[in-house]
């Protein structure tokens, strides 16, 4: 889960950091942006995702949290990055706090990818101290402005957004990822794959590629190494399924196989279905080939 959860976090942040001018608009910052290392002090272990200030150098800076789950301690998080980016821009004397502006102008926004629904406190309001910031889901951005940007970036986090993983949006996210070059084509599909699991089509994502033709290069991307790999033991054993299908079919008859035993023998592993293959020459039924796995309606008793 740790692991998973690590792959979504690196996508997030390098879909954003690497310019998504749509999804900054959508999320409150500018489309013009220049990124801060995310380091909140040398000396502690708080990191932020995003820290940027618009280019130029005007107006407040922007801290920016990508959140794939729901965390019960999210506002006493952003409160202590706030705390520490305040004391890291002043040690940095990027500002100076006086009288009149103690604080600096820091706009704090969480964006929650999940796909359980969002539900965590952004805002106190207790004994004097009133905290909070933006917290938006991801589901209630425009996908249609992410398709539209020039940026696949912003055309893959359009995965995320608002019915954008129906299969015509996922069908137009992968035409834009299929016109670009090898490189980059891989380095996108390998971040829609991972984004898309967050919405259960990963393996539309994955079949559709397959059905559209066209190539990536994904060695030495491990963060989507584990997904290829689930997929081909899935293609093998619907492979080795049809083929213990065939081999009864071939020896008890066409209509010999019970329904609904295809979908049973492909969640069987392939040594399973292998040792089947290998009892149909001298087996004297479909049932003693099948054993337990036969259907109890299509079993023999007696």
């Amino acid at each position: 889960m740790e692991d998973a959860v690590g792959r979504i976090d690196v996508t997030l942040k390098k879909l954003l950091t690497g310019r998504a001018p749509a999804f900054q608009e959508q999320i409150g910052l500018p489309r013009q942006i220049d990124f801060l290392p995310g380091e909140v002090l040398e000396d502690t272990e708080l990191r932020v995702d995003v820290l940027a200030r618009r280019h130029g150098g005007d107006g407040p800076w922007f801290h920016a949290e990508l959140q794939s789950t729901n965390k019960a301690d999210m506002l006493l998080r952003m409160l202590r990055y706030r705390s520490g980016l305040t004391n890291r821009l002043a040690v940095e004397k990027r500002f100076a706090p006086t009288e009149s502006v103690p604080l600096p102008d820091l706009d704090q926004v969480c964006v929650y990818v999940g796909q359980s629904p969002m539900k965590m406190a952004n805002s106190v309001n207790d004994r004097g101290l009133h905290f909070g910031f933006r917290l938006i889901d991801a589901r209630s951005l425009d996908p249609e402005r992410q398709l539209s940007s020039v940026s696949v970036n912003d055309n893959v986090l359009g995965v995320l957004c608002r019915n954008g993983s129906t299969p015509d949006r996922i069908d137009r996210i992968l035409a834009k990822v299929a016109s670009l070059g090898l490189p980059e084509r891989s380095d996108a599909f390998a971040r829609l794959l991972v984004l898309s699991d967050l919405r259960g089509m990963r393996d539309r994502v994955l079949t559709r590629r397959e059905e559209m033709g066209f190539s990536v290069d994904l060695s030495g991307v491990p963060m989507v190494e584990d997904a290829f790999l689930r997929e081909r033991a899935r293609t093998e054993r619907e492979t080795r399924a049809g083929m213990v299908i065939n081999a009864l079919e071939g020896r008890f008859g066409e209509d010999s196989v019970p329904a609904g035993v295809r979908d049973a023998l492909e969640d069987l592993n392939v040594d399973a279905l292998t040792r089947m293959i290998m009892r149909v020459p001298n087996a004297k039924s479909v049932e003693g080939v099948l054993g337990n796995h036969m259907p109890v309606s299509a079993r023999t008793y007696g």
